[in-house]
């Protein structure tokens, strides 16, 4: 009993601080390029109209408020605006995140907390909903709270409770529609199929790789009913196809506009590369010490490299264990699904990079799926080895597991409490060097910015607007081949992260020295001086 009791009070605490995190400093972290860009279209902007506007500022000298009109809400745009701006530019993103997020903003008003409090409020549906997985797939109550304590202070799940982007709804639709899944097998009736066919178009109107799920789902029924064609199979291929139909418009513009989505994943890396980030992405699911990259070392002291070695090892091993026993001792209904979970979201991913090259699955928000589908096996791992009560099974293995039990929670916590009190994360890419870089620029007494707004660099200036002060001015140029005059008048005149091409013409053209007074990881600051 008392056992029983350290346990619940032990989940408890996990959850509770897995809660609090998830709403500490939402407003501290870079508002980073990726944020700026969902933020500019929940509010029906699009890169055509920014790119008018910059020809009209062209040389003029404007203020931080004015750049910053397109991260406003705007009573002449509407949620009409908002589709249309998706359909035509970003069709790989649907639409009813970003509409979430402007009726979110309408309401409880417009900051970065607010915006971003938005996915840390949708990400608490993840606990109800993993605790209704684990009933549906174990019929183990521990299991489910395990679960929902391994989601609560995972790292990777927090990064994405606190961000302006829609993967903590994916995460909460793919537990939900996994749910119902398995629900609408054991009852098989209209209503629960029609239930899980509503919820799967919620899941590709929320992000359309949940296409992925749904064919997982569809593998695991036909196995499972040994490729008869029965009364369950039947309903799975009518709600399957009801949630396709239902997603045909969105379809439509996705694949019209196709050669509008980027293609920055097909960059190659070696295979050594590949398996170093599959490595470490799996890692971060539980533990994660990569401020600045997952593709930098975090610790340079030789203890600090001895435990992040250690602790991979153990990760890796855990893992592996996780597997074989899920695979092992599980009915074919649990650990079917189990794998399947895991490895369909991700073979489409690690097939394309292995033979044609790129960093698919590289990208760990693509693997959510996959992550989910480890932290059920974990759950349910820790729920026999802490609970069993077998003849042969010894008090010192038992006291083992609880041991790796509070030591996994234990890295959890500390990760999660580490990333909360942190500026950077690497999830925030390149514009992790934007604070140091506004503190230089700030500092000065009338500060001038000069900066080309091409698409990139724009949406960079944009995310480096949130951290600079109303005195800071800037000079855009959208032609770096007719660069206009520099203003005069101010205190110090900064080239963020500048071209080649933009300092050699200032230098020839306008008779200017070029100082570096800042060279970040990604991005630097240089300053403009008259020669003399």
């Amino acid at each position: 009993m008392n056992k029983k009791k350290w346990l619940k009070g032990l989940i408890a605490i996990i959850i509770t601080l897995g809660i609090i995190i998830r709403f500490t400093n939402l407003d501290l972290k870079v508002y980073w390029v990726d944020e700026v860009i969902n933020t500019k279209y929940s509010f029906g902007y699009t890169e055509k109209e920014l790119g008018e506007q910059v020809k009209a500022w062209n040389g003029r000298v404007i203020s931080n408020q004015e750049l910053q009109k397109f991260q406003s809400l705007n009573p002449e745009k509407n949620s009409i605006d908002v589709i249309k701006a998706l359909a035509i530019e970003e069709p790989q993103s649907p639409p009813l995140y970003y509409l979430l997020l402007r009726w979110w903003t309408q309401v409880f008003g417009d900051s970065v907390a607010i915006r971003r409090s938005l996915s840390a409020c949708i990400s608490l549906l993840a606990f109800p909903c993993v605790y209704w997985l684990c009933q549906e797939l174990f019929q183990s109550s521990l299991t489910g709270w395990l679960a929902i304590s391994l989601v609560a202070v995972s790292p990777f799940h927090l990064l994405y409770a606190q961000e302006v982007r829609y993967y903590a709804a994916w995460t909460v639709v793919i537990l939900f529609a996994s749910a119902t899944f398995l629900w609408a097998i054991r009852r098989n009736k209209i209503f629960h199929w029609g239930t899980y066919a509503a919820t799967l178009s919620l899941g590709l109107y929320t992000y359309p790789l949940t296409g992925l799920l749904a064919i997982g789902h569809g593998c695991y029924v036909f196995i499972i009913n040994k490729f008869r064609l029965n009364k369950t199979v039947i309903n799975f291929i009518l709600a399957f196809l009801a949630a396709i139909l239902t997603f045909a418009p969105w379809a439509f513009f996705l694949f019209t506009n196709s050669h509008k989505i980027s293609d920055w994943r097909q960059s190659k890396i070696p295979l050594l590369g590949l398996i170093k980030a599959w490595v470490i992405n799996l890692q971060i699911i539980f533990w994660d010490f990569h401020k600045n990259s997952l593709w930098e070392f975090p610790f340079e002291q030789p203890i600090g490299i001895v435990i992040y070695y250690l602790l991979t090892l153990l990760t890796s091993i855990l893992l592996g264990y996780t597997i074989y026993f899920i695979c092992r001792y599980t009915p074919t209904k649990i650990w079917l699904f189990i794998v399947i979970m895991i490895l369909l979201p991700w073979l489409p991913l690690i097939i394309p990079d292995l033979i044609k090259g790129g960093i698919r699955s590289t990208v760990p928000r693509y693997l959510i799926p996959s992550y989910l589908g480890i932290q059920l096996s974990v759950a349910y791992l820790f729920t026999r080895k802490i609970s069993s009560v077998s003849a042969n099974y010894k008090i010192w293995q038992r006291r083992l597991w609880l041991f790796i039990v509070c030591l996994v929670f234990s890295m959890g916590v500390v990760s999660s409490l580490t990333i909360s009190q942190s500026k950077i994360w690497w999830n925030k890419g390149k514009n992790n060097d934007n604070y140091p870089i506004a503190k230089i620029i700030n500092r000065s007494t009338s500060p001038l910015i000069i900066d080309k707004l091409t698409e990139d660099d724009g949406r960079s200036i944009m995310s480096l607007s949130y951290l600079l002060e109303p005195k800071v001015k800037l000079q855009l140029v959208y032609d770096e081949s007719n660069i206009p005059k520099v203003a005069q008048g101010f205190s110090d005149m900064f080239l963020v992260n500048p071209s080649d091409e933009l300092k050699e013409k200032l230098e020839k053209e306008q008779n200017f020295n070029i100082e570096l007074v800042y060279q970040g990881k990604r991005r630097s600051l240089c300053k403009l001086k008259k020669a003399q």
